[in-house]
């Protein structure tokens, strides 16, 4: 049958709005989460930092906190955020609102991503599934990075796997990767994943150009922010400076494999460095000594908290609860807050268990080298998280559309219609 033949186009246009009904029904269960979550007390922690610095931004303050311009975190998601602010007001409630749109974002997404490689069916289940997962939409009731991570990676491995490498998808790649890298600096690492992607597309010759335009453009777009990173602390510097407290929290006397971050006995030696700046900048700088220098002491100990540390990220989504909406002390859900917490863990560890199931049971249905390119980030994340950093639920996050992606693919094989016209197979 020709695909451009009414009987074929049937089934398009029924997948089109299937999947338009799941794009609307998560964004309604986000946005009344959101408004379910909304409150103005976000607590003493990175929510209230990032939409104090988004504020700040509105203002035309700057890129700054408590007055005092910072260095320590990138700043893409705070500027995205004083977007939003500028055009309503510097209320948590556009940050909620955001997040559950960026959120939303993953769900077709997700569908994009498979559609060429898996059948109808998978597809939509795993657009489905992300729709629903608690552990997607809970985070539009906070002030995180999570959500605009999350569209991030999905877009970066789509591009990879629907495209050959070419100049034009190349310019768009380190656009999206330099945007990553701007909102958490393990975006950089999305790198990998055109590496692995077009590798099993082409030869490696051919594969250097486009690479090569990738982490150009990608340098473009971070390299403005370094320089002003540079030129504040006066000296060389990068991205951000909190990586050094990330580090710390892996490696030091008190390290649990979660997060352990430092006391003010530990940072003392910096405290008679000015606030700002170069207070910043002498705290990283201990921090990244202290760290090193306890890993390199205690082999024994760095090897015991490597599966300490691997359960930390594999914790449950119902800590999104816990820590970031009901952690000031502004009760937020009431009742609705322990079947919640028992619906997000439940139904994480169900994806969980499940993937790893599909991993072994139907590896056969895995072989393709779009599979590869999905898990690349997953994969590099538990050595980052499991070895180098430290475990937090919030690391992985952002992979667990990949997750889902990966467990349908596995279970509904590809058909004949998989693959819409001009679609790129790996």
């Amino acid at each position: 049958m020709h695909p451009s033949s009414p009987s074929a186009a049937r089934p398009l246009r029924s997948e089109g709005r299937i999947l338009a009904a799941l794009v609307a029904g998560g964004l309604v269960i986000r946005v009344a989460f959101a408004v379910v979550a909304d409150r103005s007390d976000l607590g003493f922690n990175d929510q209230f930092l990032y939409h104090h610095m988004a504020e700040g931004l509105a203002r035309g303050d700057g890129y700054q906190i408590f007055g005092e311009p910072t260095l320590r975190w990138p700043p893409a998601y705070p500027f995205l955020l004083s977007l939003v602010y500028r055009a309503t007001s510097a209320d948590p409630t556009g940050a909620f609102l955001l997040n559950a749109l960026l959120s939303t974002l993953a769900i077709p997404l997700v569908h994009w991503c498979a559609r060429p490689f898996v059948s109808r069916r998978a597809a939509l289940a795993a657009a489905a599934v992300v729709a629903l997962l608690p552990g997607q939409w809970l985070f539009a009731g906070t002030v995180l990075t999570e959500p605009l991570a999350a569209v991030q990676i999905l877009l970066v491995v789509g591009l990879v796997v629907r495209n050959p490498p070419s100049v034009k998808v190349a310019v768009l790649l380190g656009l999206v990767i330099g945007g990553s890298a701007l909102t958490r600096g393990e975006g950089a690492l999305l790198g990998l994943v055109v590496v692995v992607g077009w590798w099993s597309q082409v030869p490696w010759r051919r594969l250097l150009a486009p690479v090569a335009v990738v982490a150009g453009v990608a340098l473009l777009v971070i390299t403005p922010w370094i320089i002003r990173n540079s030129d504040l602390a006066g000296e060389r510097t990068g991205l951000s400076l909190n990586v050094a407290e990330t580090l710390y929290s892996g490696h030091n006397p008190t390290a649990d494999g979660g997060a352990t971050y430092a006391t003010t006995e530990v940072l003392l030696p910096a405290a008679d460095t000015p606030v700002g700046p170069e207070r910043e900048l002498a705290n990283a700088a201990l921090l990244q000594d202290l760290a090193v220098e306890w890993a390199r002491e205690h082999p024994r100990q760095e090897l015991v908290l490597v599966p300490k540390k691997i359960v930390h990220l594999a914790d449950g989504d119902a800590n999104v609860i816990s820590i970031w909406i009901e952690g000031s002390e502004q009760p937020v859900l009431g009742r609705a807050r322990g079947p919640l917490e028992v619906l997000a863990d439940v139904t994480w560890y169900a994806l969980l268990g499940t993937f790893l199931v599909t991993l072994v049971v139907r590896r056969r249905h895995l072989r393709a080298p779009w599979v590869r390119t999905a898990l690349v980030l997953p994969a590099v994340s538990l050595v980052l998280y499991g070895v180098v950093l430290y475990g937090n639920f919030r690391y992985r996050i952002p992979y667990e559309p990949l997750l889902v992606l990966v467990t349908c693919a596995g279970w509904w094989p590809a058909d004949e219609a998989a693959a819409p016209d001009g679609a790129a197979r790996a």
